[in-house]
């Protein structure tokens, strides 16, 4: 351990390895947010929310038989 230093031992020291010690739990008084990194972060996952909407627009159209089904499954 001698390699990551003081601060590295007193972590292994402080945290359990496998099983969460719910009483170890520690809140921070101050969380720092940066809005550029939010914002960044809010437009790389919105393509998965639209997803849904997406999906429900092609099922819309195999219902009506605007768009040919190529496979289906059982």
């Amino acid at each position: 351990m001698a390699r990551y230093g003081d601060d590295y031992s007193r972590y292994l020291q402080r945290v359990p390895r496998f099983i969460p010690k719910l009483s170890l739990w520690r809140d921070a008084e101050v969380t720092e947010v940066w809005p550029h990194t939010v914002a960044a972060t809010f437009l790389e996952s919105v393509w998965y929310l639209l997803a849904i909407p997406v999906a429900e627009f092609i099922e819309y159209l195999h219902d009506i038989q605007a768009l040919p089904v190529l496979l289906a499954l059982p």
